[in-house]
């Protein structure tokens, strides 16, 4: 099975919120809402193989510019099948 890169998630428990989960190195959960994030395995600069603080932001920028384009991409498609 290939894993997608990033998955739409929510939780009964804070029904107003919207998480993108990002299921490759470094892995981490967006929270939409609050345009916040959550470490699951902090090795940023690991993946990217650099300790510059220019290159892990511009990363990290990067990043999450990807979540918030999968986030409207999927919102987008759930609005064109009618699913709320």
């Amino acid at each position: 099975m290939t894993t997608p890169r990033f998955l739409m998630a929510d939780n009964s428990q804070d029904p107003e919120r919207i998480y993108v989960v990002h299921t490759q190195d470094p892995h981490f959960v967006y929270d939409i809402m609050a345009e916040d994030f959550v470490w699951i395995e902090n090795n940023l600069s690991e993946v990217i193989g650099s300790e510059d603080e220019s290159e892990i932001t511009t990363a990290l920028t990067q990043l999450i510019e990807d979540a918030l384009a999968f986030c409207r991409d999927e919102m987008n498609n759930m609005l064109e099948y009618g699913e709320e």
